[in-house]
């Protein structure tokens, strides 16, 4: 969802998915950076750092796996999107969506999130965590796009 925002609904949606995988207990932070690489596509790690970045829920290694991948053209937070925004040199990356101030409105949607009430947005993560534990076999039958 990272490669095409809009196959998730958009970048906000993918954001809501991300918040939600990093504070479930199937996060795996090095496999989630090794599917990226594999899908070659280096704008992935650009919006990733940034919505960690963002939303505050990244350790200090993942972001820096992030950096360390990013390409140095310039790449559209959400490419599904038409317009501009504000460039960020930092990640390379157009913000032509807005997501809320760093520590405000995005965040604050979660205030509630985390406790033992169902979500869309949980069923949606737990869909995500199957497919990133698919992805493997996808790649080898080639029916992931790369």
């Amino acid at each position: 969802m990272l490669d095409d925002p809009g196959l998730g609904g958009g970048i906000r949606t993918v954001a809501d998915v991300l918040l939600e995988y990093l504070h479930s207990d199937h996060r795996d932070d090095s496999l989630l950076v090794k599917y990226g690489d594999q899908l070659g596509n280096r704008a992935v790690f650009k919006r990733l750092g940034y919505l960690l970045e963002h939303s505050g829920a990244g350790t200090t290694g993942l972001i820096e796996a992030c950096l360390l991948r990013r390409s140095s053209s310039l790449a559209k937070l959400d490419p599904s999107v038409q317009g501009t925004g504000r460039i960020l040199r930092h990640w390379g990356l157009q913000v032509n969506v807005a997501l809320g101030a760093p520590g405000g409105e995005w965040p604050d949607r979660w205030a509630g999130r985390y406790r033992d009430e169902p979500s869309v947005t949980a069923t949606v993560a737990r869909r995500l965590s199957a497919w990133v534990a698919a992805f493997p076999t996808w790649m080898a039958m080639g029916r992931a796009r790369v």
